[in-house]
Protein backbone atom coordinates (compact mmCIF):
# COMPACT_ATOMS: atom_id res chain seq x y z
CA UNK A 1 0.00 0.00 0.00
CA UNK A 2 1.20 3.50 -0.75
CA UNK A 3 0.90 6.21 1.90
CA UNK A 4 2.00 9.79 2.32
CA UNK A 5 3.35 11.03 5.65
CA UNK A 6 2.36 14.46 6.90
CA UNK A 7 5.33 14.75 9.27
CA UNK A 8 8.68 13.14 9.89
CA UNK A 9 8.52 9.42 10.68
CA UNK A 10 10.84 7.86 13.21
CA UNK A 11 12.46 4.71 11.86
CA UNK A 12 11.91 2.82 15.12
CA UNK A 13 8.36 4.02 15.76
CA UNK A 14 5.77 1.23 16.03
CA UNK A 15 3.25 0.86 13.23
CA UNK A 16 -0.42 1.15 14.18
CA UNK A 17 -3.22 0.25 11.77
CA UNK A 18 -7.01 0.25 11.66
CA UNK A 19 -7.23 -2.23 8.78
CA UNK A 20 -7.78 -5.36 10.89
CA UNK A 21 -10.32 -3.64 13.15
CA UNK A 22 -12.57 -2.19 10.43
CA UNK A 23 -15.14 -5.03 10.62
CA UNK A 24 -15.41 -4.65 14.41
CA UNK A 25 -15.17 -0.87 14.71
CA UNK A 26 -15.75 1.02 11.46
CA UNK A 27 -16.32 4.35 13.21
CA UNK A 28 -15.42 6.26 16.32
CA UNK A 29 -15.80 4.51 19.69
CA UNK A 30 -17.07 5.63 23.04
CA UNK A 31 -14.66 5.10 25.98
CA UNK A 32 -16.83 2.18 27.12
CA UNK A 33 -16.74 0.42 23.75
CA UNK A 34 -13.02 1.26 23.46
CA UNK A 35 -12.25 -0.57 26.71
CA UNK A 36 -14.29 -3.61 25.64
CA UNK A 37 -12.61 -3.74 22.23
CA UNK A 38 -9.17 -3.35 23.86
CA UNK A 39 -9.95 -6.29 26.16
CA UNK A 40 -11.18 -8.46 23.27
CA UNK A 41 -8.22 -7.66 21.02
CA UNK A 42 -5.71 -8.04 23.85
CA UNK A 43 -7.07 -11.43 24.86
CA UNK A 44 -7.28 -12.63 21.26
CA UNK A 45 -3.67 -11.54 20.67
CA UNK A 46 -2.45 -13.37 23.77
CA UNK A 47 -4.46 -16.52 23.02
CA UNK A 48 -3.21 -16.66 19.43
CA UNK A 49 0.46 -16.42 20.38
CA UNK A 50 -0.02 -18.71 23.40
CA UNK A 51 -1.51 -21.25 21.02
CA UNK A 52 1.64 -20.97 18.92
CA UNK A 53 3.82 -21.33 22.07
CA UNK A 54 5.51 -18.02 21.26
CA UNK A 55 5.15 -16.75 24.85
CA UNK A 56 3.94 -13.25 23.98
CA UNK A 57 4.77 -10.34 26.25
CA UNK A 58 1.93 -8.49 27.93
CA UNK A 59 1.70 -5.33 25.90
CA UNK A 60 -0.67 -2.63 24.79
CA UNK A 61 -1.99 -4.02 21.52
CA UNK A 62 -4.76 -1.48 20.96
CA UNK A 63 -4.89 2.27 21.32
CA UNK A 64 -7.40 4.95 20.51
CA UNK A 65 -6.64 8.06 18.53
CA UNK A 66 -9.41 10.61 18.00
CA UNK A 67 -11.94 7.96 19.04
CA UNK A 68 -10.79 5.40 16.47
CA UNK A 69 -9.06 2.14 17.42
CA UNK A 70 -5.62 1.23 16.12
CA UNK A 71 -3.83 -2.10 16.48
CA UNK A 72 -0.06 -2.36 16.99
CA UNK A 73 1.30 -4.31 14.00
CA UNK A 74 4.91 -4.08 15.14
CA UNK A 75 4.50 -6.35 18.19
CA UNK A 76 3.16 -9.32 16.25
CA UNK A 77 5.60 -8.84 13.37
CA UNK A 78 8.57 -8.76 15.77
CA UNK A 79 7.39 -11.91 17.51
CA UNK A 80 6.86 -13.76 14.23
CA UNK A 81 10.23 -12.59 12.88
CA UNK A 82 12.04 -13.77 16.01
CA UNK A 83 10.22 -17.08 16.47
CA UNK A 84 9.43 -18.09 12.88
CA UNK A 85 11.83 -16.08 10.72
CA UNK A 86 8.94 -14.55 8.79
CA UNK A 87 9.62 -11.36 6.90
CA UNK A 88 7.48 -8.55 8.33
CA UNK A 89 5.07 -6.72 6.05
CA UNK A 90 6.22 -3.38 4.65
CA UNK A 91 4.38 -0.22 3.73
CA UNK A 92 5.41 2.21 1.03
CA UNK A 93 5.47 5.66 2.60
CA UNK A 94 6.47 8.61 0.43
CA UNK A 95 7.83 6.19 -2.15
CA UNK A 96 10.08 4.28 0.29
CA UNK A 97 9.39 0.82 1.63
CA UNK A 98 9.17 0.84 5.43
CA UNK A 99 9.01 -2.57 7.13
CA UNK A 100 6.78 -2.86 10.19
CA UNK A 101 9.79 -3.96 12.27
CA UNK A 102 13.51 -4.62 11.90
CA UNK A 103 14.34 -8.01 10.41
CA UNK A 104 17.40 -9.92 9.21
CA UNK A 105 17.04 -12.84 6.88
CA UNK A 106 18.06 -15.96 8.83
CA UNK A 107 20.94 -18.15 7.69
CA UNK A 108 20.48 -21.74 6.52
CA UNK A 109 20.59 -23.43 9.94
CA UNK A 110 18.50 -20.74 11.59
CA UNK A 111 15.98 -20.97 8.76
CA UNK A 112 15.64 -24.71 9.32
CA UNK A 113 15.05 -24.16 13.03
CA UNK A 114 12.67 -21.24 12.48
CA UNK A 115 10.83 -23.17 9.76
CA UNK A 116 9.03 -25.13 12.48
CA UNK A 117 7.60 -21.87 13.82
CA UNK A 118 6.47 -20.80 10.35
CA UNK A 119 4.84 -24.19 9.80
CA UNK A 120 3.10 -23.91 13.17
CA UNK A 121 1.72 -20.49 12.19
CA UNK A 122 0.31 -21.92 8.95
CA UNK A 123 -1.21 -24.94 10.74
CA UNK A 124 -2.73 -22.77 13.49
CA UNK A 125 -4.20 -20.36 10.95
CA UNK A 126 -5.78 -23.29 9.08
CA UNK A 127 -7.17 -24.77 12.31
CA UNK A 128 -8.62 -21.41 13.33
CA UNK A 129 -10.23 -21.05 9.90
CA UNK A 130 -11.93 -24.43 10.44
CA UNK A 131 -13.14 -23.33 13.89
CA UNK A 132 -14.86 -20.24 12.47
CA UNK A 133 -17.91 -22.20 11.31
CA UNK A 134 -18.51 -23.62 14.78
CA UNK A 135 -18.02 -20.24 16.44
CA UNK A 136 -20.34 -18.58 13.96
CA UNK A 137 -23.03 -21.13 14.78
CA UNK A 138 -22.64 -20.51 18.51
CA UNK A 139 -22.80 -16.75 18.00
CA UNK A 140 -25.94 -17.04 15.86
CA UNK A 141 -27.57 -19.27 18.47
CA UNK A 142 -26.75 -16.81 21.25
CA UNK A 143 -28.05 -13.88 19.18
CA UNK A 144 -31.35 -15.65 18.56
CA UNK A 145 -31.75 -16.35 22.28
CA UNK A 146 -31.11 -12.78 23.42
CA UNK A 147 -32.42 -10.78 20.44
CA UNK A 148 -35.89 -10.31 21.95
CA UNK A 149 -34.69 -9.58 25.48
CA UNK A 150 -34.84 -6.04 26.78
CA UNK A 151 -32.72 -5.26 29.80
CA UNK A 152 -33.51 -2.57 32.29
CA UNK A 153 -30.75 -0.59 33.92
CA UNK A 154 -31.60 -2.19 37.27
CA UNK A 155 -31.21 -5.70 35.81
CA UNK A 156 -27.85 -4.81 34.27
CA UNK A 157 -26.61 -3.34 37.55
CA UNK A 158 -27.80 -6.43 39.45
CA UNK A 159 -25.96 -8.74 37.04
CA UNK A 160 -22.82 -6.60 37.27
CA UNK A 161 -23.01 -6.75 41.07
CA UNK A 162 -23.35 -10.54 40.99
CA UNK A 163 -20.35 -10.82 38.67
CA UNK A 164 -18.35 -8.51 40.91
CA UNK A 165 -19.28 -10.55 44.01
CA UNK A 166 -18.32 -13.78 42.25
CA UNK A 167 -15.01 -12.28 41.16
CA UNK A 168 -14.30 -10.99 44.68
CA UNK A 169 -15.01 -14.37 46.25
CA UNK A 170 -12.83 -16.10 43.65
CA UNK A 171 -9.94 -13.74 44.32
CA UNK A 172 -10.33 -14.24 48.11
CA UNK A 173 -10.18 -18.01 47.57
CA UNK A 174 -7.08 -17.75 45.41
CA UNK A 175 -5.43 -15.46 47.97
CA UNK A 176 -6.18 -17.92 50.75
CA UNK A 177 -4.58 -20.75 48.76
CA UNK A 178 -1.39 -18.78 48.16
Amino acid sequence: MDFTAEGALAASAPTWSRTFLQPLAPGALTPFSQSILAEIVGRAWLRYYDRLDFSPPRARVLRSYQGRPYMNLTLGAELEAQRAGLEPPAYVIDGQARPVCAWEKPGLFAAMKLGRGARKIAETAAAMENELGELDGKAQSWLQRVAGLRWSQAEILQIMEEIENAADSASETSCAVV
